[in-house]
């Protein structure tokens, strides 16, 4: 079951990106702005979207927890000046990294929505029929978040992707040990440390897909796709 969900979660991202208009990477620019993440891309950076993948869908960010192959789950994360806003389905999993301080019913409410504002935070449920449930009280962020506040976390990742330039992230270890990184809905910049650690299923499809890109600082690879996206 998780496996389907990463599956689908992933076709969400890439439907995200191929949807959104971005500012167009053209084929003279390209390598400026690879070697420009390549630069920045630490250790700590290559473990961070091994754990987090990215992907927008309209004006959200969509960050997706993953342990290797299994999704644990995804928030979408949508920041308007004054107000921010987390959408989650997976409360159970996301309360084991944000200590939640109240108790909410997963049984009856399948979505939560947290909105912060001026350290302040109000929810909304959304319940198994669609309904809508506003929360009378509005709660003190760090009485809500104790150990850890997610709107700082998701704004941190949020600020990381921007200084890298990236519209999101794949990580599948299952198929091999790369990280993808989308500089554009063209051009894809692959971490790409050890190709001996394929899955020997899937082994040669994807060094025929590495081949018709060129090998950046021995790591790193840079190809732009067959059918690229108009817009995006």
């Amino acid at each position: 079951m998780r496996h389907y969900r990463h599956f689908i979660i992933g076709f969400l991202i890439i439907v995200g990106l191929l949807s959104c208009d971005y500012k167009s990477v053209t084929d003279q620019n390209v390598d400026f702005q690879a070697s420009t993440f390549i630069k920045q891309a630490d250790s700590s950076t290559i473990q961070i979207f091994k754990t987090w993948g990215y992907g927008r869908r309209g004006d959200a960010e969509i960050w997706s927890k993953q342990n290797g192959d299994s999704l644990i789950y995804s928030i979408l994360y949508i920041d308007n000046k004054d107000t921010t806003t987390i959408f989650i389905s997976e409360l159970t999993e996301f309360r084991k990294d944000f200590t939640i301080s109240i108790d909410l019913d997963t049984i009856r409410f399948w979505r939560f929505i947290f909105k912060g504002f001026m350290n302040k935070v109000s929810i909304v449920a959304i319940d198994t029929l669609g309904r809508d449930s506003i929360f009378a009280e509005t709660y003190d962020l760090i009485h809500l978040f104790p150990s850890k506040n997610p709107f700082q976390h998701f704004k941190e990742l949020t600020e990381l992707k921007d200084s890298l330039g990236i519209i999101g992230s794949s990580y599948m270890p299952r198929i091999g040990e790369f990280i993808q990184f989308y500089l554009s809905p063209e051009y894809v910049l692959t971490y790409l440390p050890d190709t001996s650690l394929f899955d020997n299923r899937y082994k040669s499809i994807w060094i025929k897909e590495f081949s018709k890109g060129k090998t950046i600082d021995k790591i790193w690879n840079l190809r732009k796709l067959d059918q690229p996206k108009d817009n995006g």
